[in-house]
């Protein structure tokens, strides 16, 4: 967690570190660069999820993994009656088209929830785009039922591995897959150099 990431600062900077998301960007690069990072990695939910696909494609970050990620700004009759207008999220797909190389997303959401599933689908067809939909669910909160439904870790895991995505996540996800094993492929991906072979 980054200071000053507030419900106002996710995706138009990080007020604790710049006061506009260009400068925020070139901060989180030099944080990044102190650490000696091999690679970033973007995760986050709901309103987080846009600022971890902006800021995974700011950064060339090696991955990103959204939960119900707005990507775009919905139609005025599907939106709460308290929707506040600095909620409007800029349009995300004309900047992914515009990338040269986007990181991989995975973008989960409900199968029945119309926003997010309008917000998963805007981005539907880019490079590296994989939407992940949770049959028969409708709710906007992605987590806990990732978490009741077994899934959790295999998302997780999907992210700090980074290859074949639709294939290893069937295999994750498959009945009986022991969590013990789920941990062991994260640690390994997490402890593979970036680019290296799995």
């Amino acid at each position: 967690m980054i200071p000053g990431a507030s419900r106002e600062g996710f995706w138009k900077g990080i007020a604790s570190l710049a006061p506009d998301l260009p400068g925020t960007v070139d901060a989180l690069k030099r944080i990044a660069q102190g650490l000696e990072a091999r690679r970033i990695l973007c995760f986050w939910t709901s309103a987080g999820g846009h600022a971890a696909l902006r800021y995974g494609l700011e950064l060339g970050a090696s991955g990103v993994l959204a939960f119900g990620a707005p990507t775009r700004v919905m139609p005025a009759h599907l939106l709460p009656a308290t929707f506040e207008d600095d909620w409007r999220f800029d349009d995300l797909r004309p900047m992914f088209e515009a990338a040269s190389k986007p990181p991989p997303c995975m973008l989960v959401y409900g199968e029945l929830q119309e926003i997010d599933r309008l917000s998963a689908e805007n981005l539907k067809g880019l490079p590296g785009i994989t939407l992940h939909a949770l049959p028969g669910y409708e709710k906007h909160p992605i987590t806990t039922q990732l978490i009741s439904t077994g899934q959790f870790e295999a998302v997780l895991a999907w992210l700090l591995q980074q290859r074949r995505p639709d294939t290893l996540l069937t295999r994750l996800l498959r009945p009986g897959l022991r969590a013990a094993h789920l941990f062991a492929v994260r640690r390994r991906a997490f402890n593979r150099p970036h680019g290296a072979a799995p």
